[in-house]
């Protein structure tokens, strides 16, 4: 039996309202994804809303990733995606890309490959290149990209990397003490979750480091095929981020005062 050849997403999100699934739902559909080649696993440790996959949250959303790849059986394109799109993200924009580039008939092209938001600095370690993914979108056209992925985090998900150089953490450590109107760490800086979100920033670049380094992928945009977008998105993802940040502290004066 043939597999099909219909692309598949999978979402990991974390929510206990029950409303984002059906978010993710509509997004994909009208990125192009039929209904059966939509898997969204929630991390969110307690009663799930129709359709929901559970996740374990062992590895955030690089756990629920695996999850959402071993449950993809057809050709390719694969894309993985969480629900940090609707916080940080021109959603809109990001989906012109993503059908754009699920209509491309030059994609075959990108045999074993992977795009994604991609992100460039000036700054090199070995455990970060200079250039990386951000790892909440990732695109693969084809099952080779996909068994790629797969093994990567597999490795990430084990914490199977040299243990971090003084340099990098205090590299990792300045940017979440930056204020965030200086272009740092837009989150809420609670203990916790400054923790977590050091374990998430070296997965992330461990990530690519192994993609990019290792296997020798090339270092793709996912709207690599509309510069002009993708530079508009970006700008645009950017000050959404600092709105959100502004949003979170004007309402936390308000609940302490």
């Amino acid at each position: 039996m043939s597999l099909p050849e219909l692309p598949e997403i999978g979402w990991v999100i974390h929510d206990r309202s029950g409303k984002v699934a059906s978010r993710c739902r509509v997004w994909s559909q009208r990125c192009g994804f039929s209904e059966h080649q939509i898997y969204v696993i929630n991390n969110f440790d307690g009663c799930l809303a129709e359709g929901e996959i559970p996740g374990n949250n062992a590895a955030y959303e690089f756990s629920g990733y695996v999850q959402a790849l071993d449950l993809m059986q057809g050709h390719g394109p694969f894309v993985l995606v969480n629900d940090s799109l609707f916080r940080h993200h021109w959603s809109n924009s990001w989906r012109i890309m993503l059908q754009h580039l699920l209509k491309d008939s030059e994609r075959s092209m990108l045999q074993g490959s992977m795009l994604g938001d991609l992100r460039r600095e000036s700054i090199e370690f070995p455990e970060k290149p200079l250039t990386y993914w951000a790892s909440w979108i990732l695109f693969m056209p084809d099952r080779t990209a996909l068994h790629r992925l797969r093994a990567a985090l597999d490795r990430v998900n084990r914490a199977d990397w040299i243990p971090s150089s003084p340099a990098y953490d205090a590299y990792i450590e300045q940017w979440l003490q930056r204020p965030w109107w200086r272009g740092g760490w837009q989150g809420h800086p609670t203990p916790a979750a400054i923790q977590r979100k050091k374990i998430s920033i070296r997965r992330e670049h461990e990530l690519s480091r192994i993609l990019l380094q290792e296997q020798g992928l090339p270092a793709l945009a996912l709207g690599y095929r509309q510069p002009v977008r993708h530079r508009i998105t970006r700008w645009v993802d950017r000050a959404l981020a600092r709105y959100a940040a502004i949003m979170r502290l004007t309402n936390s004066h308000k609940n302490n005062g």
